[in-house]
């Protein structure tokens, strides 16, 4: 549950709306505070929790921080990642847009997939930005011109935007892996490597190694050349 006006008392001062996660279990019917996460960092304003995902297992949770400042940016926004589970809560990584700007409240809305390793974070200035996690580390998959609230299907490879404003809603299908199936013709040809699945985004590269009384020609997709 998010609190994004909490105040924190800090040392030297009071952060004014800085905001807090709250984690809560259940056992049986009944419901209890399990834990609480903060950002250490956070400043007044940055409504940590606006916006609040939970994966479909409980352990990963993400947040948006609508008002955070990213350097000299002022209100850029920013998520951030907790794992854990029952008591047990920490920060994984903070999330920002490659390209945010002045009051894009990014965090505005947020979505998780249900095993929590894709990650959708819609901003205020209508711009989405989808994230994925790989052996512990999120890196930004793609940015979506779409709208400000936004919903992830369970599997991570549709998202929904809407705009309410504008009368608007858009759907997205996201890859968030690519095959790749390389093969010599005639096979005897000789040899070729580079094939398997993939993060999306990643570059990769397969070679082609022709045998004796063979040449090197193309690469080809469906009949197409694709490269020489």
């Amino acid at each position: 549950v998010g609190a994004p006006f909490k105040l924190m008392p800090t040392p030297l001062a009071t952060q004014f709306h800085q905001g807090s996660l709250y984690f809560f279990g259940r056992n049986g019917s009944a419901w209890h505070q399990e834990a609480e996460q903060s950002d250490s960092e956070g400043a007044s304003n940055d409504a940590l929790g606006y916006a609040v995902a939970l994966s479909g297992d409980g352990n990963t949770a993400l947040a948006g921080a609508v008002g955070k400042n990213i350097g000299i940016v002022t209100r850029t926004g920013s998520g951030y990642v907790f794992v854990g589970h029952g008591s047990n809560w920490s920060r994984q990584t903070q999330l920002t847009a490659s390209t945010g700007g002045i009051q894009d409240n990014f965090g505005y809305s947020v979505a998780l997939s249900g095993d929590g390793n894709t990650a959708l974070v819609g901003t205020a200035s209508l711009f989405d930005f989808v994230f994925v996690r790989a052996a512990g580390l999120w890196s930004q998959q793609a940015g979506l011109t779409a709208g400000s609230f936004v919903a992830l299907s369970s599997d991570g490879n549709t998202a929904l935007a809407g705009a309410p404003y504008t009368g608007a809603g858009v759907v997205y299908v996201l890859g968030t892996t690519f095959s790749i199936t390389v093969s010599a013709s005639p096979a005897n040809a000789g040899t070729v490597s580079g094939g398997g699945t993939f993060a999306a985004g990643s570059a990769q590269l397969v070679t082609a190694q022709a045998n004796p009384g063979f040449a090197f020609t193309n690469w080809t997709e469906n009949g197409a050349t694709v490269s020489t």
